[in-house]
């Protein structure tokens, strides 16, 4: 099985987002999802189990979506995102997860991307690797490293505050 995102028709002005998936080891691929805007395309993806994954869609001007998936990337569902350049997303389990990009802080989530706030990571940010869920990074300009003792995911903050996070600038 394996999944790749990108955009369909001309780029940029005509692109809209696009989620591929194969079951057969990349000898076919099927189209599940196409995305209704132009200038948007599937830019990162992140699986945090095997079921559940996110992608970033990115565009230059809003609003701003992501794709979550809970039955291995066969259906997606689109959710908004703060009004953000997004590029890359990373969960450490199906609640707790990150976006970053260009020039804006990284918004965190505790709630499976139903609310984001802003986190101590940092600006530029576009990628993200979680090698268990106590241990992964968050790169760009700046490498950030993110560890838990637990794989308990700590309740939803307060809109007004960034979730709570052990990271730090490494």
């Amino acid at each position: 099985e394996g999944l790749a995102v990108g955009s369909v028709g001309t780029f940029p002005s005509g692109s809209q987002s696009v989620v591929l998936r194969t079951d057969d080891g990349g000898a076919t691929w099927q189209r599940r999802w196409l995305g209704t805007r132009t200038r948007e395309w599937g830019w990162k993806i992140s699986f945090p189990t095997a079921d559940s994954g996110f992608v970033s869609l990115e565009r230059p001007v809003g609003p701003m979506y992501f794709l979550k998936t809970a039955d291995r990337g066969l259906t997606w569902t689109e959710h908004p995102c703060p009004n953000y350049n997004e590029q890359g997303i990373g969960f450490v389990t199906t609640s707790l997860g990150w976006i970053g990009g260009r020039s804006n802080p990284t918004i965190g989530t505790t709630d499976g991307g139903a609310t984001w706030a802003e986190t101590p990571w940092g600006s530029y940010l576009n990628r993200f690797q979680f090698l268990d869920a106590t241990l992964g990074y968050g790169a760009g300009v700046t490498v950030y490293k993110y560890s838990s003792p637990t794989v308990d995911v700590p309740p939803a903050p307060p809109r007004s505050r960034a979730p709570a996070l052990a990271a730090r600038p490494h």
